[in-house]
């Protein structure tokens, strides 16, 4: 089942590799729906999760060094959104390994608005400028 759909005419920031990770973590995210979906067992859903924090800051570091290393100014303001997102998912995380199973519908509509939100808004602002730069 698919939670969230990569459009690549709307969500492309023209830079593949940028393009791939983005997709990766839609497809974390689809993977945490489909557990909730199939009533997976807690242990399933929290190592998903577990990959999710992995995987983004893997994502977001590239990001901030093909930003820093090309001197896009807008660096700080995303490295900040990129750390609220860290450490919102792993408030969800631990509220999870709480036993607060209420907390999953309410993890995935943050995860799919943020991430989809912050595609659009930020990374379509460091795209052009690192297209220029010859990075696609």
């Amino acid at each position: 089942m698919i939670f969230v759909r990569w459009v690549d005419e709307k969500y492309s920031v023209n830079i593949g590799e940028i393009n791939q990770q983005h997709q990766r973590l839609i497809g974390i995210i689809n993977e945490v729906y489909q557990a909730k979906v199939e009533n997976q067992n807690r242990n399933t859903i929290a190592g998903i999760l577990e990959k999710m924090v992995d995987y983004t800051k893997t994502h977001f570091q590239t990001e901030e060094e093909l930003m820093a290393e090309h001197d896009f100014p807008e660096l700080e303001p995303h490295r900040n959104a990129h750390q609220f997102f860290v450490t919102k998912v792993g408030e969800f995380s631990r509220k999870f390994s709480m036993n607060d199973d209420s907390i999953i519908e309410e993890m995935l509509d943050f995860l799919k608005e943020w991430l989809l939100k912050h595609i659009m808004e930020m990374d379509k602002r460091y795209a052009p400028y690192l297209n220029e730069r010859g990075i696609y």
